[in-house]
């Protein structure tokens, strides 16, 4: 079990608190962030028990990771924490996108990145460059209206509930840390410029068919990243790239899709959105998760801002519709999103394709 420090703040970091129980050897023992973080750190840090104080949570840990700089704060910091860890002999893990943002060069071997491929008993080379194999294991697709909409939350819990009805889960998570929870990150093609659109959907079709040839899953959840089609100004999502190439690899039995926070949900509004998915990606949307983020346009910095709801603030403003459907829920409605994902699991079971 290896002691963790995480720095710097982000959204993720409540997660990280309040799904602790899914944690594989890994234990959170503190948060760390720049200074106009310190009540919110501080906040976490009594949850775990713990101080504030940087240095302190250096000695007490085994390693320090790295989170994405989704607010474009200084970089110095980074750098400074980062030679803390080091000249404390600290194991340095980052996520992977923080390769493009910091010049790590003179750290040489010391960083090592929070990834983890799944690897396949089928060999690429024993397949047809360009041929689409069967994929025989049901596949649960989350998707989300775009980012930081709680797409991971809903991984973990979804994987936790297969789980516990005694199924076998691989994971492909839309969220690096998903590794900290026993999952994979989807391999790399998917986001590299040089690799073609075609070239990715044979690729993943490849992996997935590997996967189910395998017999080492009964079910697999995949994370879609970024959103399901460009909104607003300055979020394209790469188009829905990501969407595309996952809805033409594999059969998506079901799906969650994910929503920012909404006051007060329109059913008509979400069928509407619900038939667009099917008829762009043809993948079918079981239950929608509705967020506890909302966003800003901010056309002056040409720039989108994301607001993190405390859930008090979301029980005063939220206005429930009691016609609404069932599969609509809240991600603070802990109770109704079990029994919605439980319902994804009895129509997994009830159709024959995918048993």
């Amino acid at each position: 079990m290896k002691k963790t420090m995480v720095f710097p703040y982000h959204p993720d970091m409540e997660i990280l608190t309040d799904q602790a129980f899914g944690l594989k050897d890994a234990s959170i023992v503190g948060f760390a962030s720049y200074q106009e973080d310190e009540s919110i750190i501080r906040e976490l840090n009594e949850k775990l028990g713990n101080s504030s104080n940087l240095e302190e949570m250096i000695q007490q840990c085994d390693r320090v990771l790295f989170l994405e700089d989704y607010r474009g704060c200084r970089k110095e910091k980074y750098y400074e924490v980062l030679e803390k860890a080091i000249a404390a002999g600290k194991e340095i893990v980052l996520v992977p996108q923080l390769k493009k943002e910091l010049d790590l060069e003179p750290y040489g071997e010391r960083c090592v990145f929070l990834q983890k491929e799944l690897m396949t008993g089928v060999k690429p080379s024993s397949l047809k460059e360009k041929e689409k194999y069967p994929v025989e294991i049901p596949v649960v697709a989350v998707m989300g209206l775009g980012k930081h909409c709680n797409k991971f939350e809903n991984q973990i819990l979804m994987k936790k509930m297969f789980e516990e009805k005694g199924y076998r889960v691989a994971w492909f998570s839309s969220n690096p840390l998903g590794v900290l929870f026993g999952g994979n990150t989807l391999p790399e093609f998917l986001f590299e410029e040089s690799v073609s659109f075609e070239e990715k959907i044979f690729r993943l079709n490849h992996l997935m068919y590997g996967l189910s040839r395998d017999g080492a899953a009964d079910v697999c959840i995949i994370g879609v990243p970024e959103g399901v089609s460009e909104f607003e100004k300055y979020e394209y999502h790469h188009f829905a790239e990501y969407a595309l190439v996952i809805g033409n690899a594999v059969p998506v039995d079901s799906s969650v899709l994910c929503s920012y926070f909404l006051r007060q949900p329109i059913e008509s509004e979400i069928d509407n959105i619900i038939r667009h998915i099917y008829e762009k990606f043809g993948i079918p949307i079981d239950m929608v998760s509705i967020g506890n983020a909302g966003y800003q346009l901010l056309e002056e910095e040409l720039d989108v801002i994301y607001m993190f709801f405390k859930e008090k603030y979301i029980k005063e403003h939220y206005v429930k519709n009691e016609e609404l459907s069932n599969f609509v829920v809240g991600i603070w409605e802990k109770e109704k999103l079990q029994i919605a994902m439980e319902k994804i699991l009895e129509r997994l079971c009830s159709n024959a394709a995918t048993v």
